[in-house]
């Protein structure tokens, strides 16, 4: 008879870690060096000094990088929309408004701009935290979206400035130079969006970092739920 049951333990779900081997994959949840090689449980990661214990740092690393993955997903949504929602809508009015060359119009539109770029900030940093579960480096995280994405935004904006000057100067006024603007407009979005994935790609790494010992939390989570969940029946309940 099973030693648990005589002893009236409740079995333990969670796998158990395998033995102490120094040929074992064992990856830091704080940094992702691989351990192997190194012994003890729990095992010192000589890249960063974190203590890693043997059942969660043999969680297969494919496992452990795809999980990452769908969670770093989660978070670029968060990254860069208020940005270009507010550049599209900023932008389109300014656009409008040097078309009818009217001053008071470039006040209206620059106070509009500005509410709807505070609130959708303010919907960025709440979602952009609730992306990163609330992990200690999240602040960090997002202060580097918010001046990497400035930065695109202001690079953007002087490339296609001299654009913009010229289709204003060069063609008459009417669908000529509506049309020349809405180019120069269409080549600024794309120009942000290259940008966009140049950033998720520069910061995907500080991304796993901050994630990482999350996504391990998540897969254990998951695998007991797997295996304390009752066996189905059939239609006949067998």
């Amino acid at each position: 008879m099973n030693d648990h049951i005589m002893s009236g333990e409740q079995p333990n779900n969670e796998p158990a870690p395998p033995d102490d081997l120094a040929d074992v994959d064992i990856y830091c949840l704080r940094c992702g060096y691989n351990l192997r090689g190194l012994s003890g449980d729990p095992r010192r990661c000589p890249e960063c000094g974190n203590m890693i214990p043997l059942g969660k740092g043999t969680i297969p690393e494919p496992v452990v990088a795809a999980e990452l993955q769908s969670m770093g997903q989660s978070i670029e949504r968060y990254a860069m929309p208020w940005c270009l929602g507010a550049v599209l809508f900023a932008g389109w009015g300014l656009v409008q408004a040097s078309l009818t060359r009217n001053a008071g119009s470039y006040v209206v539109i620059a106070a509009e701009s500005g509410i709807v770029v505070l609130g959708l900030w303010l919907l960025f940093i709440r979602a952009f935290r609730s992306g990163c579960r609330g992990r200690r480096g999240w602040g960090a995280l997002a202060l580097k979206y918010n001046v990497f994405g400035l930065l695109i935004i202001v690079l953007a904006v002087v490339a296609v400035a001299p654009l913009a000057w010229a289709a204003n100067v060069t063609f008459p006024a009417g669908l000529p130079q509506k049309a020349s603007t809405l180019v120069v407009f269409v080549l600024f979005v794309t120009l942000l969006g290259i940008g966009n994935r140049a950033l998720d790609r520069r910061l995907r790494r500080s991304q796993e970092l901050l994630l990482r010992d999350l996504a391990i939390d998540r897969i254990k989570r998951r695998l007991q739920k797997r295996l304390t969940r009752p066996p189905r029946r059939g239609f006949f309940g067998r």
